[in-house]
């Protein structure tokens, strides 16, 4: 922003003939609203909310607003509303009206039209992809979910909630802890954990499998007791794995209901998905507490396991076991709980819960020559830009509640939370570590996080508030990108 300034009244009187029939409050308020800060109502009034609005715009450059409101602002709107012009072709723009769902509003659009076509966006996607909640089935879903890599979004209304101030834990949340320490949920076991797998999965695979899980527990400690389930391509063979799933993390009273959630998962990930995926479940709430994850080796186009034939994708099952495992260490330290408490101070937040694990296997990986983790970072750069570019507004803050996680879901699906967990917390992560250690990250986090809770335990850990951290990640992803990749990766060219 020119530090060189005109008055207000200046402005007016040099201006004036611009502004014949309107005032220039009144257009600066249209131009903020039409970028999506709320300015309030087009009255006039240079009052607070568009003082405000002001500010997030030039917070957003990553520049301060002295407030004032001169000529150089109206450079600077005209400037950004001639960009999402030429981003937003009127003749490419979605007829779908995003603020009708479950969260909204979304953007600041008065028919809630939030997104737009890009100008070489194929007509397979503009014909046959939903923006509602019908999509005929996951396999349909799954055909057309990469269309969202042709639309740009409009400003994205953040997620507003209010982080709850007791960091104590709930009545529940004691009891439940008492319980969990008294069967040794947080201990380390001399149990081995169980590989089991349908009779499809070659024998290649099952090492993998079985590399990266030794290794992860070589590094964090044996946590468990723990069961691995790995799902092949052949869906005659899966049945009898998900009965002894569901027999082994819910129990045998609740079979019928666990066939149709996670079952289905199983199901689906035998002949829809193409592999290379997971997830694991924490069945603290049993008598006997036990841990599980599943994993479904990576598939070609044709369901065939693609590591008969590119041997490099068994490093792909060495990593997702990693990562996995990482969540069976994770939930091992997270001994006050409660059923559906989205607003606890020991519930993990998504972004985090996914990124320290993908992080994790990023550097076991990098260590057993699985992955080049520079390489992985420059790619990430490079995916979280384009993202950013795509829907502009949304941030990790966005997926740290469930309630945001959903509000997501309904706007963008499944690939916008993808991005932000994977990607967009990923830089989050790597950052974290940077600015102390990766030993810092998976242990003294997590022993702090087991007694006194996610949010103090950032804070102590690494010695700033959260609120704090997302703006500073907000200024670091300012940055251009080779500034961003080199930041990122120095720390492990000195390690």
């Amino acid at each position: 922003m020119i530090l060189f300034r005109i008055t207000l009244i200046a402005y007016l009187i040099i201006f004036a003939s611009s502004f014949a029939i309107s005032s220039p409050i009144t257009d600066a308020q249209r131009m903020l609203n039409k970028l999506g800060y709320n300015a309030g109502p087009v009255d006039g009034a240079y009052g607070k909310k568009t003082r405000n609005a002001l500010e997030q715009f030039y917070n957003n450059k990553g520049e301060k607003f002295d407030k004032v409101l001169s000529q150089n602002e109206f450079i600077d709107l005209n400037q950004a509303i001639k960009k999402i012009n030429k981003k937003y072709n009127s003749n490419l723009f979605i007829d779908y009206d995003f603020n009708s769902m479950k969260g909204a509003p979304f953007c600041n659009d008065p028919k809630g039209y939030c997104a737009n076509w890009k100008n070489d966006a194929t007509s397979e996607c503009k014909e046959n992809y939903k923006f509602s909640n019908d999509q005929k089935s996951t396999e349909y879903h799954m055909k057309f979910e990469h269309c969202l890599e042709e639309i740009n979004f409009k400003e994205f209304i953040p997620y507003a909630f209010k982080r709850n101030k007791d960091y104590s834990p709930t009545p529940k949340e004691k009891i439940n802890s008492v319980r969990l320490i008294k069967q040794n949920w947080d201990k380390k076991t001399n149990i081995k954990p169980a590989i089991i797998a349908t009779d499809d999965v070659p024998e290649i695979i099952m090492d993998a499998v079985k590399k990266g899980l030794d290794t992860s527990i070589d590094i964090l400690g044996n946590f468990g007791p723990l069961k691995v389930f790995v799902v092949g391509n052949d869906i005659s063979l899966v049945e009898p794995l998900i009965k002894e799933f569901c027999k082994w993390s819910k129990g045998p009273d609740e079979y019928i209901h666990c066939s149709k959630d996670q079952g289905e998962a199983m199901r689906e990930m035998a002949y829809i998905y193409p592999g290379g995926n997971g997830f694991a479940d924490h069945s603290w709430y049993l008598e006997k507490p036990v841990q599980t994850f599943v994993h479904n080796p990576l598939a070609g186009e044709r369901n065939e396991f693609l590591a008969l034939k590119y041997k490099d994708e068994l490093f792909l099952d060495s990593h997702v076991a990693a990562h996995e495992y990482f969540h069976v260490y994770q939930a091992a330290h997270t001994i006050f709980r409660e059923q559906d408490n989205d607003n606890s101070a020991y519930r993990l937040p998504r972004w985090m819960e996914e990124s320290n694990a993908e992080y994790f296997a990023w550097v076991t990986g990098n260590k057993n020559n699985w992955i080049n983790i520079d390489e992985r970072i420059s790619e990430l750069v490079h995916s979280v830009a384009r993202f950013r570019e795509r829907v502009p507004g949304m941030s990790i803050k966005d997926i740290e509640q469930e309630g945001g996680t959903q509000r997501v879901k309904n706007y963008c699906g499944e690939l916008c939370i993808g991005s932000l967990q994977y990607e967009y917390a990923l830089i989050a992560t790597i950052l974290l570590a940077n600015q102390t250690s990766n030993d810092t990250l998976f242990f003294d986090f997590y022993k702090n996080h087991k007694r006194i809770g996610w949010v103090k335990a950032f804070e102590k850990t690494f010695r700033m508030p959260v609120e704090e951290f997302y703006s500073s990640l907000e200024i670091f992803l300012k940055k251009p990108t080779i500034q961003q990749i080199e930041q990122l990766t120095e720390k492990n060219r000195n390690r």
